[in-house]
């Protein structure tokens, strides 16, 4: 605090001296801490006169005073910033409301203008709006040209203290929520909103407060809430049209263009006046830049794609410059496949153009130079096979690949290594890795860096994998290798998912990569990083936001049928942790139709969904998926994990076999305590036989494997109470003062999303219970 602070309270009341007007102005526009105070004494001071106004005799009153109070007139001139909120990763555009502004001379002269005979909380209509989100209130959706506030201008609608006092009465909290959203308070408009009672209209309102936000909140966490409300909306109203106006903002302001283009379509439909143009403008923007941008970098790929084949092709220079990404995996490709010295040197001007792109080194120059120089009289020929089973897309025959290591031409080596390690077949890493460095191009060494960590994962040495690949990025950043790094953003995503389970982490490194790949057009790994990112929002529990990125990365291509299954199977596994079981069974339907196999977590999902029925072709797909997954030789609590499955798969088919199974992954799961696919398995294993216990009356084992789940030594002989849940499930069984056993099943068709049980020992009453 300096003296400028101290002179606040003078400076509301009218009594600070003149002198020190045009000082303290000038410091409250920048003294965040007197913002926020200003504000509170404003607030104060308004209520205050309207409590003392509203208790005096009406005799008392004035005959006829145009405001309530008396107005000072200096801070008429004063606009008090919004507290500074922390740097955001992009703002959207529908918060740029301006300051938030609360001087007494505009709400008293504001007041003075009301007409008595028709109050009203809101101005004149103005002949633009500077609120781009839409509120529910009859009066404010009007429609009117969006005019978005610019700097420190102040924002249109004002606070008239009066006529809010007037709808507090009237608990009119909507009312008084938009007004507080038209001047920028979005922290009051929630408060207000949450007084008034749950309906679609007051959820939509509610979903802009919370894109709004408050200051200190990231703008992807109140993103993620806004579509969160919103989505729950439209699923009781499909049609709302601010809920369906205020979806597309929330999707264009989470970069889903396409997704938002088919909102704002959606919205059009509804033939509203003025709304639905703006909406078709919108949409056809949203969607024209966007694929625009698909078209131009798949043009960019596809003058890549005959430089290996055709020796006349035209070299793409323009396109290195601007998707140097995909133009430099083509040129090693044509490198490598060049069958004489001459078509080796054609591609000089490239490399020189690549090189350029790259910030002006002189690596692929040489990588040109050097494959020029070699013998083609025994290179020629391995250059001509190494193009005929790349174009082919077979694998590469074991005794090719032993002639190549064998040649000396590590580049070609590394190439078809390249291939099959792509293609997840079996490669010998560290010759891969050893090779891809005596090449001396940093790109080649990422490359072995990432397939040696790779390893260590396999090897369960994730610490190890971990700090090569964070020293790895540091060499790609300093080398602006800005394919690589996204490459390897990717691998950091999926290491911190797959084994680690850290999503915070994961989701640094997804951004980042979704960065990159945008920065640089690169389209293909900037649908790859949308599905990222699903798979982060899924790993925190943040359904719609993990749904709206994989639907927008299936939007993108979606005519692709691989790309199909793998949103489709994910989309079904975000149904089930909302337990909407059709919704799961849909998707999943959809998924089986790609020959694409539905991984681990869509074999989980085909487990629970066998609880409901059978579904044409699971059976099949499962044991496929399953014994693929088992072939990668996987670590024990995964092996554990893919048992769990299959026996509560099994559960429902064969019952023998399936108690069997999971009997058999809760022994392994118990083994290997710090393991985390190992805990899955004892959490999926324990909960399918207790709750199998339970449908067939076996009440006694299910209290014993209640026991066994939460690692008590010995399951107290009476007084005693466990409670299992499984998804839809809940059993409970209880042993009495006597010792008898007796339970109870519940279906819950509305389901829960976690499994454990409680535990209450009578002699201690109801504190001594114990949550697992």
């Amino acid at each position: 605090m300096n003296a400028h602070c101290t002179h606040l309270p003078a400076f509301v009341d009218g009594e600070l001296p003149r002198e020190h007007h045009e000082g303290f102005r000038a410091h409250l526009a920048s003294c965040e801490a007197c913002g926020v105070r200003f504000h509170d004494l404003l607030q104060a001071d308004i209520l205050g006169r309207l409590a003392i106004a509203k208790a005096a005799p009406a005799s008392d009153a004035p005959a006829a005073s145009p405001v309530p109070w008396p107005v000072p007139s200096e801070p008429a001139e004063v606009l008090v910033p919004p507290p500074r909120a922390a740097p955001r990763r992009w703002r959207p555009h529908w918060s740029h409301l301006g300051t938030l502004a609360l001087a007494l001379a505009a709400v008293g002269t504001w007041a003075a203008r009301v007409s008595r005979d028709a109050p009203t909380p809101w101005p004149s209509p103005e002949t633009s709006r500077p609120l781009e989100a839409r509120l529910t209130s009859g009066a404010l959706d009007e429609h009117r040209p969006y005019a978005p506030m610019r700097g420190g201008a102040s924002p249109t609608a004002r606070l008239p203290l009066r006529e809010l006092a007037r709808m507090e009465e009237q608990q009119d909290w909507r009312g008084i929520a938009s007004a507080y959203l038209l001047s920028g308070d979005a922290r009051q408009a929630l408060s207000y909103l949450g007084n008034a009672p749950a309906s679609p209209d007051v959820d939509s309102d509610r979903a802009v407060a919370l894109a709004l936000g408050h200051p200190g909140t990231s703008e992807q966490t109140l993103l993620d809430k806004a579509l969160a409300v919103l989505e729950d909306v439209l699923r009781k109203r499909p049609d709302h049209p601010q809920a369906l106006w205020n979806l597309a903002l929330v999707l264009r302001n989470l970069e889903l263009p396409l997704l938002a283009a088919d909102a704002f379509d959606a919205v059009a439909k509804l033939g509203e006046p003025g709304w639905s143009v703006e909406a078709r403008d919108h949409a056809r923007e949203l969607r024209e830049r966007t694929q625009a941008r698909g078209r131009a970098w798949r043009q960019a790929f596809a003058a890549t794609q005959d430089l290996m084949a055709d020796p006349t092709a035209r070299l793409p220079l323009e396109e290195a410059t601007q998707w140097p990404g995909i133009v430099r995996l083509a040129f090693y490709d044509a490198l490598r496949a060049a069958p004489s010295k001459d078509a080796a040197l054609r591609l000089l001007p490239l490399a020189e153009a690549l090189d350029r792109a790259y910030g002006g080194g002189t690596v692929l120059h040489a990588t040109v130079t050097r494959v020029a120089a070699r013998d083609f009289q025994k290179r020629g020929p391995l250059a001509r096979d190494y193009a005929r089973f790349v174009r082919g897309g077979s694998p590469f025959p074991a005794a090719y690949l032993a002639a190549l290591r064998r040649s000396g031409e590590d580049d070609l080596y590394v190439g078809a290594l390249g291939y099959e390690l792509k293609e997840g077949r079996p490669v010998d890493v560290a010759a891969f890795a050893r090779a891809a460095d005596r090449l001396g191009d940093p790109w080649f060494h990422l490359i072995a860096e990432r397939e040696r960590a790779q390893q260590e994962v396999r090897d369960g040495q994730w610490w190890k994998a971990e700090a090569r690949v964070l020293e790895a990025l540091r060499t790609c950043e300093a080398e602006r290798l800005d394919y690589r790094c996204a490459d390897l953003h990717q691998w950091m995503t999926d290491m911190y998912l797959g084994e680690l389970h850290r999503p915070a982490e994961a989701h640094e490194h997804a951004l980042r990569g979704w960065r990159l790949a945008k920065n640089h057009g690169e389209w293909q790994q900037e649908r790859t990083f949308l599905q990222e990112l699903g798979q982060v929002a899924r790993f925190h529990h943040v359904v719609p936001t993990a749904s709206a990125y994989l639907r927008e990365s299936l939007a993108r291509m979606p005519d692709d049928s691989v790309q199909s299954g793998y949103v489709h199977r994910n989309l079904a596994t975000l149904a089930w942790m909302d337990f909407r079981v059709d919704e799961a069974r849909q998707h999943m339907e959809q998924a089986l139709e790609s020959s694409l196999p539905p991984g681990l977590n869509g074999a989980g999902v085909l487990a629970d969904l066998a609880r409901f029925g059978p579904m044409p072709g699971a059976a099949d797909v499962m044991s496929r998926t399953l014994s693929g997954l088992r072939q990668a030789q996987p670590r024990p609590g995964k092996r554990a994990l893919l048992d769990a499955i299959q026996g509560e798969f099994e559960l429902e088919r064969d019952p023998t076999a399936g108690r069997a199974l999971l009997r058999s992954a809760l022994t392994q799961a118990e083994q290997w305590p710090d393991d985390v696919n190992a805990r899955r398995a004892r959490a999926r294993a324990s909960a399918a036989l207790i709750s199998d216990a339970g449908r067939t009356g076996a009440f006694v084992e299910a209290l014993t494997l209640a026991g066994r789940q939460l690692q008590v030594m010995e399951v107290p002989e009476r007084c005693v109470l466990a409670v299992s849940v499984q998804h839809e499930r809940t059993l409970a069984v209880a042993r009495g003062p006597s010792g008898a056993v007796r339970g109870d099943v519940h279906p819950d068709t509305h389901g829960a999303t976690r499994t454990g049980c409680l535990w209450t020992g009578a002699a201690l009453g109801a504190g001594g219970a114990a949550r697992m």
